[in-house]
C-alpha cells in the first residue's frame, strides 16, 4: 500500500468527502450526543428509571446517570461538533497525500474505535473482565475520569488547531501555540488518555484489542503526518527537535515562531 501512488482526481475526491461528507457525519454524531444529554436531563428531573434503549446505547448508565456521564457526553458533543464545523471551513491543503496509505490509514484510525462501539455478539471470553469483581467499581470510576480528562485535552488542542484540521495526511500552514509548544500531537495524546480510560472501565480482552489496534493506527498515522510535514517544511524539522511525539519532553518547549500542523479525526 505504501508504494501505491494516487492520482490527483482521487485526491480531489477525497478532499471533497473530507470537507462535505465527513463534516456532516461529525455534526450528526454531535447531535446524537446532545439528544442523549437531553434524555439524561429529563431522567434526572423526573427520577425515572434509565430506559432500556439508553442502556443499550451506553452500558455505563446501568448504575444511573452521574456527573461523569454528563461531562463525557458534553465533551463528545463538543469534539464532534467542533470537528465537523472546522472541516467545513478548513484551509485548502498546500500538499495532499501521494500514496494510498496516507488516505487509508487516517480513515482507519478515525473510525476504528467507532466500528467497535457496538454491542455485537462475541464469545464470552472476549467480554469477560480480567479482574476480580471487587476491583471493578473503583477502577471503572477512575477510568471514566481519565477518559473525560483525555477528551477535554483533545477538545482544547482541537480548538488551537483550528482551520488546519484534516483527516487524510496533508500539509496546511498555520502558526500555533498552546499545547503544540510542548507536544507535536496533543490531540492524539488526549486520545491515548481516552482509550486508557476505556480499558479501565471494562478490563475485557475485547477492549484490550480495540485499544491496542487504535493506538497502533494512531501512531502510524502520526508518523506519516510528520514525514510529509518534515519533507516540505525545514521549520517543522527544527520544531521536532524541541517537542515530544505524544508526550512533552522534559524542560523543553518549541519557540513560538515555529510553524506546525497536525491532522485530526
Amino acid at each position: 500500500m505504501s508504494r501505491l501512488l494516487v492520482s490527483r482526481p482521487l485526491v480531489a475526491f477525497v478532499f471533497f468527502v473530507e470537507r462535505w461528507l465527513l463534516s456532516a457525519l461529525f455534526l450528526f454524531l454531535a447531535k446524537e450526543q446532545i439528544d442523549t444529554l437531553r434524555i439524561m436531563v429529563l431522567l434526572s428531573q423526573t427520577n425515572a428509571a434509565v430506559p432500556a434503549a439508553l442502556l443499550a446505547h451506553d452500558r455505563n448508565f446501568s448504575n444511573g446517570v452521574t456527573f461523569d456521564d454528563y461531562a463525557r457526553y458534553i465533551l463528545l458533543a463538543l469534539s464532534f461538533g467542533v470537528c465537523g464545523f472546522l472541516l467545513l471551513i478548513s484551509r485548502k491543503p498546500k500538499h495532499g497525500p501521494t500514496t494510498a496509505r496516507e488516505i487509508v490509514v487516517p480513515f482507519l484510525a478515525t473510525f476504528f474505535t467507532m466500528a467497535f462501539d457496538h454491542h455485537i455478539s462475541l464469545p464470552a471470553w472476549l467480554v469477560t473482565p480480567m479482574i476480580p469483581d471487587g476491583c471493578k467499581p473503583s477502577l471503572a470510576s477512575f477510568g471514566i475520569v481519565v477518559s473525560v480528562g483525555g477528551l477535554a485535552m483533545s477538545v482544547y488542542a482541537l480548538m488551537w488547531l483550528g482551520r488546519s484540521i484534516g483527516i487524510v495526511v496533508s500539509v496546511r500552514e498555520v502558526v500555533l501555540g498552546g499545547p503544540y509548544r510542548w507536544v507535536r500531537h496533543p490531540i492524539y495524546m488526549g486520545y491515548l488518555f481516552v482509550m486508557t480510560g476505556m480499558f479501565m472501565v471494562s478490563w475485557t480482552p475485547r477492549m484490550a484489542f480495540v485499544v491496542v489496534g487504535a493506538v497502533a493506527l494512531l501512531v502510524w498515522r502520526a508518523r506519516m503526518e510528520e514525514k510529509l510535514l518534515s519533507d516540505h517544511s525545514p521549520a517543522y524539522r527544527e520544531w521536532m527537535r524541541h517537542t515530544g511525539f505524544l508526550w512533552p519532553q522534559r524542560n523543553t518547549a518549541a519557540p513560538e515562531r515555529l510553524v506546525v500542523v497536525e491532522q485530526k479525526g
